[in-house]
């Protein structure tokens, strides 16, 4: 005989069993629905290298072209270099060739018991101790935004420093290469422009007196 009262006790505990494990299922989903959407967060902006892709090429005085020489006001001569394939691509009056390379380095003059200048028998300064850093400018059109130190932009130019006794990396702010070089968007973005067509046209280095000092544009 149907024991009713069992049937319903257990009928009674089945429901309850099945209506936790409901409760369990549905309260996570619930809260995954009335949760407000996540919204995606870009990863943080690679922080800018330290140093430019801009390399100092190896024995450029032997292989690149000694073009010019500017001697300024506050008494150092600077020596500035081209690199040969530049000038087998240059054409007057045009821009100069995609791999360009210029580099730039610097020498105090030497000086007498009261603090004057020496000059040579052609009025140029006696060459003294060299300038701590070598200043180099490339020209590429395929550089990419990890190759520059920040947001500036010099034309196709990218700028790098190096220590002149050791070629290793010389710590300037990079940016203030091509705020002074923006100027001459006109030639280039190069103040010697002028000197690189004198000598494509004459092979003589070019010699220039600069009444400027300190960070100046010569």
């Amino acid at each position: 005989m149907l024991n009713l009262p069992a049937v319903a006790s257990w009928f009674a505990r089945r429901m309850r069993f099945l209506l936790v494990g409901s409760v369990i299922v549905l309260v996570p989903l619930l809260l995954a629905v009335l949760a407000p959407a996540r919204q995606s967060v870009p990863p943080p902006a690679a922080d800018p290298p330290p140093y430019s892709a801009v390399r100092l090429p190896e024995n450029y005085r032997e292989t690149f072209i000694h073009y010019a020489t500017v001697e300024r006001r506050d008494r150092i001569t600077r020596d500035i270099y081209i690199s040969p394939d530049a000038l087998a691509g240059y054409r007057l009056n045009r821009p100069l060739p995609d791999g360009t390379v210029v580099v730039i380095e610097g020498y105090y003059a030497q000086t007498d018991a009261d603090g004057q200048p020496l000059r040579d028998d052609d009025g140029h300064f006696v060459r003294g101790e060299p300038l701590e850093m070598v200043h180099v400018a490339e020209k590429r059109t395929n550089w990419s935004p990890g190759d520059f130190v920040g947001v500036a932009r010099s034309g196709n130019w990218n700028f790098g420093s190096f220590q002149y006794d050791t070629g290793a990396y010389f710590d300037e702010i990079m940016s203030r290469c091509f705020d002074c070089h923006n100027s001459t968007d006109n030639t280039d973005f190069l103040y010697t422009f002028a000197d690189v067509t004198r000598f494509a046209q004459t092979g003589t280095v070019h010699f220039t007196y600069c009444d400027l000092s300190g960070r100046s544009p010569c």
